[in-house]
């Protein structure tokens, strides 16, 4: 088992932060879960990662 690096409130924060982001990126009309629309939209991805602080 791997030891966790980060404190658990610290790593739902950056779960938060990087759902809100996603999901500000998609558009009000989209149909896809988030999980599905993250697979096609790399740069989005990438940016949320940056910004919620994601390692």
């Amino acid at each position: 088992m791997r030891p966790v690096t980060m404190p658990l409130v610290a790593a739902a924060d950056v779960v938060l932060k990087y759902c809100t982001c996603m999901n500000n990126k998609m558009s009000d009309n989209e149909t896809q879960s988030i999980t599905q629309w993250e697979q096609t939209h790399v740069a989005e991805r990438k940016a949320c990662d940056q910004e919620a602080g994601w390692k």
